[in-house]
């Protein structure tokens, strides 16, 4: 008996995992709003501490599996913009992997009020060349920890390239760019989509929807050209060897 319930309050502990973030300053814009970059990096760690508690942390990935987390797709939603200073609580839940996709959903709350939701796409790739590899040997830890019943019903596809691109600026990959995994880690992306779209902004604005597909890794001293479609909906970043580094598409809100 007792050790059905520690076991019945182990699984529900799994299943979600909820911390708050203060916006900083150095996370904020020049309008005092939360910087993409910045929000992509605390679903970062909110998604890194839950694994680590789930049991599939990086050290476990790489020692038992050979294998590393890639962040492969990201959807966000907000319906307000988040202003520096503000206190976000962030609670996050994998739903369960379907294939090599791992789904991940988000909630953000302020001052208990929803005010958006995001869904992450992760696979598991091998530790050394960075290919995409099934998770195979996850099956328990998925049973365990996946929260199916709590998805948002999010799924995310590919974003199709318009044909009306133009070249607004180029991005040289640097060190301070990099993770752990030696490549552009995913929440810089959110600075270059902002750098290509928002340099001649002059009036607050927030992205209310911003899917990033992550197509193929940047790596150091990399040039990225980024390009944007006519109506300033669309982003894309091209290597020089004609690589899609990424995509993204999105609407722009002004508050």
């Amino acid at each position: 008996m007792y050790n059905n319930i520690r076991i019945y309050y182990e699984v529900i502990f799994l299943r979600n995992f909820i911390k708050t973030y203060e916006v900083g300053a150095g996370e904020g814009d020049r309008f005092d709003l939360c910087k993409t970059s910045a929000l992509l990096n605390f679903m970062q760690d909110a998604a890194t501490r839950h694994s680590e508690i789930m049991g599939i942390s990086r050290d476990v990935l790489i020692t038992k599996y050979r294998t590393i987390w890639i962040l492969a797709r990201c959807l966000i939603k907000l319906n307000r913009p988040i202003r520096t200073y503000e206190n976000l609580q962030i609670e996050t839940w994998h739903r369960g992997f379907q294939g090599p996709l791992w789904y991940r959903d988000f909630e953000f709350k302020i001052d208990g009020e929803t005010v958006g939701y995001a869904t992450n796409v992760w696979v598991t790739a091998d530790a050394v060349t960075h290919k995409m590899k099934r998770p195979e040997g996850f099956e328990e830890i998925n049973t365990l920890s996946a929260a199916p019943d709590r998805s948002l019903g999010i799924t995310l596809g590919k974003i199709k390239t318009p044909d009306d691109l133009n070249t607004v600026c180029e991005r040289i990959v640097r060190f301070s760019d990099l993770d752990v995994n030696q490549h552009l880690n995913n929440a810089k992306y959110g600075d270059l989509v902002c750098d290509a779209v928002l340099f001649s902004a002059e009036k607050p604005c927030y992205f209310s929807s911003l899917q990033i597909n992550y197509n193929n890794e940047s790596l150091i001293g990399e040039k990225i050209l980024l390009k944007v479609n006519d109506s300033h909906t669309f982003v894309t970043g091209v290597a020089d060897s004609g690589d899609c580094k990424f995509t993204a598409e999105f609407t722009l809100n002004f508050s």
